[in-house]
Parts: C-alpha cells; sequence; structure tokens
C-alpha cells in the first residue's frame, strides 16, 4: 500500500501515520532567496515557533491550509520575515479568526484574519490571485518557498528558501497519486528542487501569481520523483474567498459623514488586465492596490498623484470593497482630454 503523508498533519486523510510534532517549512535542492523578494509570505507560528507557511492576499487576509490548524491552537503571523531569527524587519501579528473550509477534509485551504490592518512596505505586500477558471499549462515553470529542512530528516533553515519548479500534467498527477488526488482541486510539480516535509500552506507561485498551496507529499523522500508534491489549486476557490472575506466585513453599509482619504499604489497594466480581463481597457483605465482605497457610493471622486487628478473612480469588485482579488479601477483622465476640452468650448 502506498504510504503518502501531509507535509504538516493531514490527519483527516492519514489518521493511522505517526506526526512528528516539530514542525517547518523545508525547501529540497532549494537556494537562499533573496532578502523579501517575497514579501506576500508568511511563518504560521505556536508559542512562537514555525509550524506553517501562508502567504497574504490582502492587508488583513492570510492564506493557508486548512490542516495548519486543529481547531484549537492560538496561530500567530510573522510578516516582513527573511531570517526568522532576525526579529527587526518582521512583525508577529495575532489570528483573529482562523476559517477553514467548511469541507476541509476534502477542501485544504484556509483563510486567517490579522487582527489588524498591515502597514503594507518593501517587506510586507500581498500577492495576487489568479481568475475563475484559470489553469496553468504543463510543464510551466513555477516556484515555492519556505522555511526549514532542506532535505528528507535534514536540518531546517531559518531563512527563506525557495526552489523552480515545473508544472506536471493533470492526469499524470491522478496516475501518481490515485483517488486522493482531485483533478479539479489540485495541482502536482516536479523538478530538481521542491518541497520538503511540513511545507503545508506556502504558495505555488507561477509569474507573480500564487495559483496553489502546499498540501501534501511522499512521507519517505521530500520531493519524490514517484510520488510529486501535490498542492490546493486555488482558483477553484475564489468565490469561496471572496465570500468569506465579504462575510467578515459584513452585509450591512454605513456612510461616513466625514470625508475620508486611502493612499493608494499604482498597478501595472499588465495585472489590471490580468485581473479584470477584457472589462479592463489599458488605454482608458488604470487600476491601484493598497490597505485602503474606494468602497460603494464612491463613485466619480478623483485618483489624485502628487497635486493632479489622473483617474475617475469607476468600478471594483462587487462582493468586496477593495479586493485582493479585484483592484479598483479608475477611468484614466488623460484618455479623455479631447474630449473634455471640446465639450467646454462646445458649452461657450
Amino acid at each position: 500500500m502506498m504510504t503518502i503523508i501531509s507535509l504538516l498533519l493531514l490527519a483527516s486523510l492519514l489518521p493511522h501515520l505517526t506526526f512528528t510534532a516539530h514542525v517547518n517549512v523545508g525547501i529540497v535542492n532549494g537556494t537562499e532567496v533573496k532578502p523579501h523578494s517575497r514579501p506576500y509570505m508568511v511563518s504560521l507560528q505556536k508559542d512562537k515557533t514555525h509550524v506553517c507557511g501562508g502567504f497574504l492576499i490582502s492587508d488583513e487576509f492570510v492564506l493557508t491550509a486548512a490542516h495548519c490548524w486543529n481547531g484549537n491552537e492560538i496561530l500567530t503571523v510573522v510578516v516582513g520575515a527573511h531570517d526568522l531569527r532576525n526579529s527587526k524587519s518582521s512583525d508577529h501579528i495575532g489570528v483573529k479568526n482562523c476559517i477553514p473550509h467548511e469541507n476541509s477534509d476534502l477542501n485544504d485551504i484556509m483563510l486567517l484574519r490579522l487582527q489588524r490592518k498591515l502597514n503594507l512596505n518593501n517587506y510586507v505586500k500581498w500577492i495576487s490571485l489568479p481568475k475563475v477558471g484559470e489553469d496553468v499549462e504543463a510543464d510551466t515553470i513555477c516556484s515555492v518557498a519556505g522555511w526549514g529542512q532542506l532535505q528528507t530528516n535534514g536540518q531546517n533553515s531559518n531563512r527563506l528558501m525557495e526552489a523552480s519548479v515545473y508544472i506536471l500534467n493533470n492526469r499524470e498527477c491522478e496516475k501518481k497519486w490515485g483517488p486522493i488526488y482531485s483533478v479539479s482541486k489540485m495541482m502536482c510539480t516536479r523538478g530538481h528542487g521542491g518541497s520538503c516535509f511540513y511545507s503545508s500552506g506556502g504558495p505555488l507561485v507561477c509569474g507573480d501569481t500564487a495559483v496553489g498551496i502546499t498540501a501534501f507529499g511522499y512521507r519517505l523522500q521530500c520531493n519524490s520523483p514517484q510520488y510529486p508534491n501535490v498542492y490546493t489549486k486555488i482558483s477553484p476557490y475564489l468565490q469561496w474567498i471572496s465570500r468569506i472575506i465579504r462575510n467578515c466585513y459584513g452585509l450591512g453599509k454605513t456612510l461616513s459623514t466625514h470625508l475620508k482619504e486611502a493612499n493608494v499604489f499604482i498597478e501595472n497594466h499588465a495585472e489590471c488586465h490580468h485581473r479584470w480581463g477584457n472589462e479592463y481597457i489599458d488605454s482608458q483605465m488604470i487600476c491601484v492596490y493598497g490597505s485602503g482605497g474606494s468602497c460603494e457610493y464612491d463613485s466619480g471622486g478623483p485618483l489624485v498623484c502628487g497635486n493632479t487628478a489622473v483617474g475617475i473612480t469607476s468600478f471594483g469588485d462587487i462582493s468586496h470593497c477593495n479586493s485582493p482579488v479585484k483592484p479598483n479601477v479608475y477611468t484614466k483622465i488623460s484618455a479623455f482630454l479631447s474630449w473634455i476640452q471640446q465639450t467646454i468650448r462646445n458649452v461657450k
């Protein structure tokens, strides 16, 4: 009988196995990450000990694996870290809510809501998620990262490590793993480097997008060529993610009686188009990201850079204000200057 083990504690699938009590994220045959080049990476900790990986998808939510939490543990999230022994650039934040999928035995995904919103900077940023229904082609080069074991039964690394991996054909993954592998909800990878024991919760990143969540691998050999590492596929869960975030903020609407403001960052057009598809027109629109942003009834307000209005608040994700999945979009004013000037002349 094929023996498998979760990269942390996939107890729901493998109750007959013996689990280790000390848990760390690890990368086999990898290299040290350029410090803070993956500002979305977080360390999930219990009693100041690393137990799982995770990644920021907004200034208030972390995405990770459901089996990283047993239902009772008090978790802390460390953001902005490279070397877990060095706390100068990192920040420890409590977890307000652990929200695993309703059927986490078959859906190894969980959202963590932080005790407070993060201040985004060069060390702390969220990563983009895929679009609904988006697939990654087989043989695409992607990457994984984490802290901990560098080889099977080896030593742990306190510094963040990374490795390149290739996406395997889904049918090949299913052939390798059998009925435990879900073609519609999972992905698997191969490569010289990859995840080792206890890599649960960390992201599988393709380009600049987190497409998967590290789920499980082969017990007897890290990064096994016989049984490739498996990841929860994020795109089938985008509606679930949006629903949970929306519910956390509540459905009621309270309008401010005082003028409010927020700082935002201009996103590049390629990312805006990736998030919104054909709804986004590069030549006529701008999109932004940030810890704050526009919500309902803000339409028509200006996007101001310096002392200049460069955009007009247009639209965003209907299910979540300032969504990490779909950034707020603004009409680009410079594209309409001729129309504005012509209209003013006609009025005169």
